[in-house]
């Protein structure tokens, strides 16, 4: 993982735990952690950058 993506990922994961532990709703927090992904990559489409930070801030589902 390079620095850049590294940072990226910090930023969203403390946005998005950040908002929780202040008490707003999770799908606020998730919203607010993918606008913060997509201005570090303004290129990758809406459904890309959620399913990301999904990824990156509930970890994988695991069946």
């Amino acid at each position: 993982m390079d620095d850049q993506h590294l940072r990226c990922r910090e930023a969203v994961t403390r946005c998005y735990s950040g908002l929780c532990d202040c008490g707003q709703p999770e799908c606020y927090a998730l919203q607010a952690a993918v606008t913060v992904y997509r201005f570090h990559n303004p290129g990758c489409n809406p459904l890309a950058a959620e399913t990301i930070v999904s990824h990156w801030v509930a970890g994988a589902v695991r069946h």
